[in-house]
């Protein structure tokens, strides 16, 4: 187990209607495993020793969007940032983390995200399910996710409803993972499908057929038999991959690291939101870098952009925290 400051903090996240999560810190850059060197021309993939300007993305957690108003334009404030910089920082991608919207929210937020100028791709968050707007949120990002396939290389979307044989009924998975110069991105759904305060804020592994960890299973293998550059897995998650009190259970932690401890050079980092304020951690045991990003829904609007270097063996990830 990790001693992490974030597993302490887990009890601060919100039900859906709740007040404020913790006070929004700054954080820190996650660890790359070794500092990259200078020089090489952006493009070309760096010769030995060397390092080059890859592609930029962001990262914004948590927008509560429920309907018009303050949480509507904090996301509004973020999103215009983007479309400010797309170009000066090489913007590329947009992932949002999770507890996007729900119940009258979902238009408000798609309107809002329909602006990004670059390819976004919206992450489930368990506040939609514990809200019982699972469905609501298949219905409205549904089709952005869907329409992705024929902007992203290499896209997969795993089939939904799942069974669910843990918790009964079906599922709504929301796994998806693509390709972009030449990092694999996957987007994974730990939100457990129990509807129950305290509960509901954890994780679940979903270890059933179509469920999220066999997707990480076949996706690593995937990546070990097309070969390519180390730390070119990224993950993204709304819930942070932390084992612990109020995260992973022992068990579930144990499956994590016996699958992803071997593949280390495979996985960069994981990225995260949920719980309302910004820190970095590692995952030793997994070699997992873990990065939590600010909602945007209260204190300072605060986004992270990750800079991707590369050199002829590897990826680096540059993160940095933005308030706006």
């Amino acid at each position: 187990m990790i001693a992490s400051p974030l597993l302490l903090s887990l009890v601060l996240c919100c039900a859906p209607g709740a007040g404020g999560g913790g006070a929004g810190g700054d954080g820190g850059a996650v660890g790359d495993g070794g500092a990259p060197g200078d020089g090489g021309a952006p493009g070309d993939g760096g010769a030995p020793g060397e390092t080059v300007d890859a592609f930029s993305y962001v990262l914004i957690a948590d927008p509560h969007v429920t309907g018009p108003g303050d949480h509507a334009d904090r996301l509004q404030q973020a999103v215009d940032w983007v479309v400010d910089h797309r170009d000066d920082r090489h913007l590329e991608l947009v992932f949002v983390l999770g507890d996007i919207a729900w119940g009258d929210g979902f238009d408000d937020a798609l309107a809002i995200l329909e602006q990004l100028p670059v390819p976004w791709v919206p992450v489930l968050g368990d506040n939609p399910i514990q809200a019982g707007d699972e469905q609501g949120f298949e219905d409205s990002f549904g089709p952005v996710l869907d329409a992705l396939g024929d902007r992203l290389d290499g896209w997969v979307r795993t089939p939904r409803p799942v069974d669910d044989p843990v918790n009964g009924g079906q599922a709504l998975l929301q796994n998806n993972a693509f390709d972009f110069g030449g990092m694999r991105f996957l987007s994974l759904d730990w939100n457990t499908r129990v509807r129950e305060t305290g509960w509901g804020e954890m994780p679940d592994l979903h270890d059933f057929e179509g469920g999220t960890l066999p997707f990480l299973e076949e996706e690593l293998a995937r990546a070990e038999a097309t070969g390519g550059k180390d730390e070119r897995m990224v993950l993204l998650t709304h819930m942070p991959m932390i084992e612990g009190p109020g995260s992973f259970d022992v068990e579930e932690g144990s499956t994590l690291e016996a699958l992803l401890g071997p593949r280390a050079s495979l996985v960069n980092a994981n990225h995260a939101g949920h719980l309302h304020f910004s820190a970095d951690d590692v995952w030793e045991e997994c070699g997992l870098d873990v990065d939590v990003t600010d909602a945007t829904w209260d204190d300072a609007v605060t986004i992270r952009v990750v800079d991707v270097r590369e050199d002829a063996a590897r990826f680096y990830l540059e993160p940095e925290l933005i308030k706006l």
